[in-house]
């Protein structure tokens, strides 16, 4: 019975915890653009283009580039990337 307990337990963390991750997805960046510059950044300085997570944030990062906070964002953003690699 305690055995039966723990695995409820176990699977009912799980499911509420999945549900926490959900401000990853192109909408939500899309929706929130100082989050979606700071991911951004951070993906190009890391490379981690591979992570679901950064090809999120490029995809939502494409629908908003005409937006004068992204495009500034991504100048910032670039500099870093410039001042990294000296």
């Amino acid at each position: 019975m305690a055995k039966y307990f723990l695995l409820v337990s176990l699977i009912i963390t799980v499911i509420t915890m999945s549900g926490c991750n959900d401000k990853t997805s192109v909408e939500w960046y899309v929706n929130h653009h100082d989050d979606l510059v700071t991911k951004y950044t951070e993906c190009l300085l890391t490379d981690a283009w591979h992570d679901i997570v950064c090809k999120n944030v490029r995809r939502a990062k494409n629908l908003e580039i005409n937006e004068p906070d992204i495009q500034e964002g991504l100048k910032v953003a670039k500099q870093k990337l410039f001042e990294l690699r000296e």
